[in-house]
């Protein structure tokens, strides 16, 4: 990462990150067969939401 990069832009990276961690992860929970890996899937993507929910807010307040 650029050390110049701005706080705005920081946070919208990392959720763009985020997000698609989320993608993979559901992508993941559906193609694997074993049933409990598919809810451990699920469960690191709702982590990955809470995360991007967090950033989110972040970045509105910086906005503001």
């Amino acid at each position: 990462m650029q050390a110049n990069l701005t706080q705005a832009t920081s946070l919208e990276k990392a959720i763009l990150d985020t997000q698609e961690r989320i993608r993979d992860y559901m992508n993941y929970s559906t193609l694997e067969g074993n049933k409990d890996l598919q809810q451990c899937f699920r469960n690191f993507a709702e982590t990955e939401g809470q995360h991007a929910r967090e950033l989110q807010s972040f970045l509105e307040e910086i906005s503001k």
